[in-house]
């Protein structure tokens, strides 16, 4: 295609408002024909509407306006030249147009001239053409309601441009229609002399000649040259014209005449002007007009005839007449008479209608007699006492009803009423409030269409396993406990194929219906979960389809462990299914526990970084409440900029954290003194925004804390200072108590006692003695950095060979990368965290403790050098062993397991998974399968002793050193060598046992061919090019994909159904709904976020914009929902229509039943054991005995603690009750030189003891008195109490 260059003297009108337009976003990489886009800039960007002083856009003006100058009939030009624009507008740069104008191409077989224009970003690009003017954002150009210019600011300043163009065109179109008409009129004259000139008349020598030549059988001779003209051809024309304008006038005379005279009985003889007038010749009649059709209306009736019309009569009008209707009457003929007719055009024709009446087109009275239709119905649907609404119909408005699940009832059925009203009313539908609210669903409906989408949602994913023809199904599942409510969720997922036939991974939410945590109850309540799938027409049990995996928990008494081999005795689950504990549990297990082990656990009176840091986050929150982002910004910049001021801030400052203070102040001032608000304001809100509490059970949240607390922990510092000195006469409340308590965390180091905060005028020297629990924490950021993060991440990355949802199904993979696990737990372990930078940071702080060459004792209890020397070795020992508990186990065990053991066998774990991962390592392990069947299955004795199977078969796996490549972006990949890997991920692991799995026995043709492929190249079975010529590897492929890729190693999946399973019931729906509606939610919503998000980035050419979308919103959520409702729709009746109605009808009877649901079972049953005690005998026992009443201190039952003080004068009556209570050994001086606050925290101690035994919990403000000093001040205790409440009122 050529590229042409427009230059502004050629600048056009039109073609820049056709260059506008096509730059539309609806209509951008899309080509528009000319026909298309006349009437859309005519109406959107001139504001035509059918004026008669405006000339419409038509296509032979697109086709001058967008010629060029040579010629060029398909062509390429900047954007910025069609519009007059410059090159550097950045709303012109980058665009270009594609004209097609006249081109001859072959279209549908046929030859035939283009006309088109588009707009592409891209020189590159070429725009699109759409198949169908129905799939056309324009459609035909004539239905524009949907069409809105998304940039109408474009057309300012050149919509009166195009108006006033447009108006100056409609003046010179209608004189060029004018002069056309003369034009046309004239050469018709002209025609009709030349034609007249080559007639003759009879008896000229022309027809003389032509009769001899007849009569002689001889042709007449040919002359050459011009035909000469006769003379008296003229001369008889305008004797013929005399006679007919002399013959017309007697003719209207006559008529006249007859009128007058009222006569009536003339006949058609008398006054028929063809047959009164003389014979005219045969030359004279051959000019007489051809016969015309004349149709016309004469007193209200329609005639027509066809005749010549040069003369006509009242009675040829009358005899025109087309016949009446039988039952014709005087009254009808008397209205006609009546009738007053006007003028009215209709296209290019005018006619006489009556005066009541219009003239439409049939296709516009069709679409009239459709939208009648359309509104009977409309009305249809409010004229009974309940709502009218098709089954098709409420299942698009429970569909779309998904997005409101955190909505009541009462609110999704003023929703429907609301928009019902809106829309009756702009289109002027008149529908009284009573019909209204009669037509609308009730509650009670839409509860039964949530469970009716449940049904049809299981029948669309029976479908949709069928059309992908699975053999194996992967349980998930998880307990949990949201909104007071217990729910045991279930899902399953497959490996299938999309619309364009990739692999990819599906699930299904089988239901969240609640059981109890027993591992029998949960194995029970699977067993009715996938009895809907049995009854929705897919075969399980058989041996075309079963389960052969699982995914759970491992904690519980429903632990994954717990419950499978109750799967397998049940046969819900397959014999030779695996079992899949969360990893991502598994790996949180590893930190947690370690973390544990070295540094505490979190809670109260606890004191470690974590405790730290979920005291933080507590007093953001709390303080965020208060006062609000915009508060806690302006207290940040005001600590800011006390700390760049104050001297005594900036030695407290440095005696907290120096390094920390450091680079806290080098952050702000770079910030400051490059005037950069943005990145000031960044920093101040990155530790108060979105930060989650540290919950170790919680994945990766401690991290994520840990980071922002560490990073700012010297403004964290001060504004627990700053929320402290301002709440100071406020000790109890629950900011200052944190407060308080973060600065003591952040304070702990070693040589405590002797290491005070420097006061202002205080110029002691002091040695810089970091914070102990700053130490934890970059100790800990150290192990996620190093370790930690990068696989974890890897377990919630998707596999790309299964597209990008297939989160955490990295099975294939996963034998690998625990491998690699173990490498980087046995690198640090073994000291290589001395060398790793990202321990740099640690050391550097821990070094700058003291050690005992400096006088101090360095105990492990000091929190120094010692403490954290020992806290390194116990931190790898815990996580070394959780790992091979939780994580290692996963793919193999060591264990050797008796008849008796409940752990499940290394047949049943995924260490044959890896024939799916890395060529290398699945071509060693199948060698490995492979040298063991040929080695044989026999006992060996050795020594007279025998060896069993496994003990007797010695194998050396080849070593080659690989990279192992798992798709981690930048990250590095692993390298490792071939041997080292098998050996470890095979250690106690017997081949013979595998050999009979499935999945090895049924493939073990080609996996031995795998195995034994002699060529340089490995079998690769993602790549045909490494297959030996012959060989076919997609069985093993399909195998991969359905057998091992769909089952998943984390619960990452089903624990957002357990956070979904409280959102559905937010509204205290039942067990049975909320159920349904998580079931229906997962299943719509969920896959339609993953398929739109996918295709709103296949509309993007730009990376970077594809990765921005993470969600659909607005419009365009919209128009895919709604597409893809219809398309649901059309599977799911699909589905309905060819599933037998009896066993329709017994599937919904059976979804929801009490015998579908596992805690309908466990209700009764501790309903029967409840009724049970009904029949037993009494027994008294000690606890039904209250212990009395409570008697409280303003009672007279204790003393206030409050008011046990110096002032007051008591400390005497304090220590009169240490001694009565025989505590004074528990003090750390005398009695006498003990102060009080230490002496009533002793007796606070004691009262709290008191309250135990006596069976109540908390902290007591007041002690049960036992001295008769103490008891003395009951009186006086009322006195005071009295003073202060006077005070407060």
């Amino acid at each position: 295609m050529d590229r042409v260059e427009f230059t502004n003297r050629t600048l056009s009108l039109l073609r820049k408002a056709a260059a506008h337009f096509v730059r539309e976003e609806s209509l951008l990489g899309t080509y528009c024909d000319f026909d298309q886009i006349c009437i859309p800039i005519s109406k959107l960007m001139c504001g035509w509407e059918g004026q008669e002083d405006m000339k419409q856009i038509d296509h032979k003006m697109l086709v001058d306006a967008l010629s060029t100058q040579g010629g060029v009939k398909e062509y390429i030009v900047p954007f910025w030249q069609m519009v007059g624009g410059t090159e550097t507008d950045p709303d012109c740069k980058g665009y270009f147009i594609h004209v097609t104008n006249g081109q001859q191409k072959v279209v549908e077989g046929k030859r035939q001239r283009v006309y088109k224009i588009g707009c592409v970003m891209g020189e590159g690009a070429e725009p699109e053409t759409v198949p169908g003017k129905n799939n056309h954002p324009l459609k035909d150009g004539l239905r524009l309601r949907d069409f809105k210019l998304s940039k109408d600011e474009l057309w300012v300043g050149m919509r009166d441009q195009l108006t006033k163009f447009l108006r100056e065109r409609k003046g010179t179109a209608a004189q060029l229609k004018k002069d056309n008409a003369k034009k046309a009129q004239k050469s018709k004259l002209e025609k009709a002399k030349e034609d007249n000139a080559k007639r003759s008349r009879p008896g000229t020598a022309k027809s003389a000649d032509s009769a001899k030549s007849k009569e002689s059988g001889s042709s007449p001779s040919k002359k050459k040259g011009k035909r000469r003209k006769r003379p008296q051809h003229t001369e008889l024309k305008a004797e013929i014209e005399k006679m007919r304008v002399a013959m017309t006038k007697l003719v209207h005379e006559l008529l006249e005449k007859l009128k007058e005279d009222n006569m009536e009985n003339y006949t058609e003889d008398h006054l028929r002007a063809d047959e009164d007038a003389p014979q005219m010749s045969a030359s004279v009649q051959q000019q007489r007009q051809p016969p015309q059709t004349l149709s016309y209306i004469l007193n209200g009736r329609a005639g027509k005839f066809t005749k010549d019309l040069s003369v006509l009569t009242l009675k040829d009008l009358e005899d025109g007449l087309l016949p009446l209707e039988e039952n014709e009457n005087d009254i009808a003929a008397r209205t006609r008479e009546k009738t007053q007719l006007k003028q009215q055009k209709y296209g290019a024709t005018t006619v006489w209608v009556p005066a009541a009446a219009t003239v439409i087109g049939k296709h516009v009275l069709t679409t009239m007699q459709q939208q009648i239709e359309i509104v009977k119905k409309l009305q249809g649907l409010f004229s009974s006492e309940q709502s009218s609404f098709s089954q098709q119909a409420l299942r698009i408005m429970t569909m779309f009803g998904l997005h409101n699940m955190g909505g009541s009832d009462e609110g999704m059925e003023m929703l429907i009423a609301g928009v019902l009203k809106a829309l009756f009313h702009d289109i002027g539908f008149e529908l009284d409030s009573n019909s209204l609210g009669a037509g609308v669903p009730s509650r009670r409906t839409i509860a039964r269409q949530e469970k009716k989408l449940m049904v049809d949602c299981l029948l669309h994913a029976v479908r949709e396993m069928t059309a992908d023809q699975i053999k194996y199904l992967f349980l998930i599942v998880d307990h949990g406990k949201r909104n007071g409510i217990e729910h045991f969720v279930k899902l399953v997922r497959w490996g299938g194929f999309d619309d364009k036939g990739n692999w990819v991974i599906k699930q299904f939410c089988l239901d969240m219906d609640m059981s109890g945590h027993t591992a029998k109850s949960a194995a029970e309540a699977i067993q009715h979960s996938l009895k809907k799938l049995e009854m929705a027409g897919l075969n399980l049990g058989t041996v075309e389809v079963g389960a052969f995996g699982i995914t759970g928990d491992a904690g519980g008494g429903a632990s994954v462990q717990n419950i499978f081999p109750l799967l397998i005795e049940g046969k819900v689950l397959n014999d030779c299914a695996t079992i899949v504990n969360c990893q991502m549990h598994g790996l949180n297990n590893c930190l947690s526990t370690a973390l544990i082990a070295a540094f505490g656990d979190a809670g109260l009176n606890h004191n470690n970084v974590v405790q730290a840091a979920y005291v933080y986050v507590r007093m953001m929150k709390k303080l965020k409440e208060d006062v609000g982002n915009d508060g806690l910004k302006e207290i940040h910049e005001c600590i800011v900029e006390r700390t760049k001021t104050n001297q005594a801030w900036k030695n407290e400052a440095n005696w907290q954290n120096r390094d920390n203070f450091e680079v806290f102040m080098t952050t702000m001032m770079d910030a400051i003194e490059d005037d950069d608000e943005e990145k000031l304001l960044c920093v101040l809100e990155e530790h108060y925004k979105n930060v989650q509490d540290p919950v170790f059970s919680r994945w990766m949240s401690v991290i994520k804390t840990l980071k922002v607390f560490i990073k700012h922990w010297t403004s964290i510092y001060f504004l627990a200072v700053t929320v402290k000195q301002s709440t100071i006469r406020q000790k109890s409340s629950l900011l200052a108590s944190y407060a308080e308590s973060l600065i003591g965390h952040m304070s702990t180091r070693p040589l405590q006692e002797e290491y005070n905060i420097l006061l202002d005028g205080d110029s002691t020297e002091q040695i810089e003695i970091p914070p102990t629990l700053y130490a934890q924490g970059l100790w800990i950021l150290a192990i996620a950095e190093s370790f930690f993060e990068r696989h974890f991440n890897f377990l919630m990355h998707y596999d790309s060979k299964f597209g990008e949802d297939s989160f955490g199904h990295v099975a294939r993979l996963y034998p690998e990368r625990v491998y690699t696990m173990h490498l980087d737990i046995k690198r640090l372990e073994e000291g290589g965290w001395k060398v790793d930078p990202a321990f740099a940071e640690y050391m550097k702080i821990v070094a700058k403790f003291p050690s005992q060459s400096e006088a101090f004792n360095d105990e492990i209890k000091d929190g120094g050098r010692a403490f954290f020397s020992h806290a390194q070795n116990v931190f790898f020992q815990n996580f070394r062993s959780q790992f091979n508990k939780h994580v290692a186990s996963c793919v193999r065990t060591t264990a050797t397991l008796d008849a008796t053991s409940k752990s499940a066998p290394n047949t049943a774990r995924i260490l044959p998974y890896i024939i799916g991962g890395n060529p290398e390592l699945a071509r060693e392990f199948l060698y490995w399968l492979w040298s063991a069947e040929e080695c044989g299955d026999e006992t060996l004795m050795v020594d007279g002793d025998e060896v069993g199977v496994y003990d007797g078969f010695q194998h050396s796996f080849g070593s080659k050193e690989i990279v192992l490549d798992h798709n981690e972006g930048d990250l590095p990949p692993f390298k490792i060598k071939t041997d080292e890997c098998l050996e470890y991920l095979t250690e106690g692991v017997d081949p013979f046992e595998l050999l009979q799995i499935p999945l090895i026995r049924d493939n073990k043709d080609l996996l031995w061919q795998m195995a034994l492929q002699t060529s340089d190249t490995t079998v690769d079975i993602f790549d045909s090019e490494t297959w030996s010529e012959g060989r076919n590897f997609e069985p093993v492929l399909n195998v991969v994909h359905k057998r091992v890729a769909a089952h998943c190693c984390h619960g990452q999946g089903v624990e957002n159904h357990v956070q979904s399973a409280g959102h559905v019931r937010k509204t205290n729906v039942g067990e049975e709904r909320g159920s349904h509606r998580g079931t229906a939610h997962s299943y719509i919503i969920r896959r339609f976020n993953q398929r739109g998000v996918l295709q709103l980035r296949s509309e993007k050419d730009n990376e970077e914009e594809k990765k921005k979308i993470k969600r659909i919103w607005g419009r365009k959520r919209i128009i895919y929902f709604a597409n893809f409702v219809d398309e649901f729709a059309g599977i799911v009746e699909a589905a309905t229509a060819a599933m037998d109605r009896d066993k329709y009808k017994a599937l919904c009877e059976y979804i929801g039943s009490e015998e579908s649901r596992q805690s309908s079972k466990e209700t009764r049953q501790l309903i029967n054991k409840v009724r049970g005690g009904v029949d037993k005998v009494r027994k008294v026992t000690k606890s039904e005995m209250a212990g009395g009443v409570e008697v409280t201190a303003d009672m007279d039952g204790g003393i206030y603690f409050s008011i046990l003080t110096k002032k007051n004068g008591f400390e005497s009556h304090v220590d009169a009750e240490i001694r009565k209570r025989g505590i004074e050994s528990r003090l750390t001086s005398s009695l006498e030189e003990t102060p009080i606050g230490e002496k009533l925290k002793l007796l606070k101690q004691q009262a709290k003891l008191d309250a135990a035994a006596a069976g109540r919990t908390g902290d007591p403000n007041f002690i049960i008195p036992q001295s008769e000093e103490m008891k003395s001040l009951y009186g006086r205790q009322r006195e005071i109490m009295a003073e202060k409440r006077a005070k407060k009122s």
